[in-house]
């Protein structure tokens, strides 16, 4: 009974030192891997013909994840022009694996959004200050999240006065998609 009892120890310590390196992004020796996408001023605003502010993108994992936080007038927030949009900024980053584009029209939130993926809340019961809604209602502005993993997809509010999300999957990957 002990020898499981220590079993499921060593379990859970594997486990949550794990969790500790990935949630802060470093590899064994502590050293962050988080590096900045390049060319993404080019593609996003010149080959994919948008005119939105990149405001934060990076990779991790040496190069294989990318996460990209763009600032976008409200009138690109229809399904036509994101769906062309991700298809364009996902063939110029092919070789990304994993690649997440989360597109706001609210400059605060959109800084709230990265923050979240900077400092995670580490406490069990934060103060509740700290405490940050994990599906925030977008009251007056409008957003997007792009994902490219195993699948691809893409969800965003088309009334900001609305929490409602519409998502779209892709029927045909715009890239080969990891199995």
């Amino acid at each position: 009974m002990s020898r499981r009892k220590s079993l499921k120890k060593s379990q859970l310590t594997l486990l949550l030192l794990t969790l500790y390196f990935c949630l802060f992004n470093q590899n064994i020796f502590g050293q962050t891997d988080r590096m900045p996408l390049p060319n993404v001023e080019t593609i996003v605003n010149k080959i994919c013909g948008s005119s939105a502010e990149i405001i934060w993108a990076n990779t991790y994992t040496t190069g294989k994840v990318a996460h990209i936080y763009l600032l976008m007038e409200g009138k690109y927030f229809t399904k036509p022009y994101l769906k062309k949009f991700f298809t364009c900024i996902s063939r110029e980053y092919a070789d990304i694996v994993s690649l997440k584009i989360t597109a706001l029209s609210d400059r605060e939130k959109l800084k709230i959004e990265i923050n979240r993926l900077l400092h995670p809340p580490i406490h069990e019961n934060p103060p509740p200050e700290v405490i940050l809604d994990p599906n925030p209602e977008p009251i007056n502005y409008y957003r997007a999240y792009y994902y490219r993993s195993r699948k691809e997809s893409f969800e965003y509010s088309p009334d900001p006065t609305k929490g409602r999300m519409i998502t779209y999957n892709f029927k045909k990957p715009s890239v080969p998609l990891i199995k």
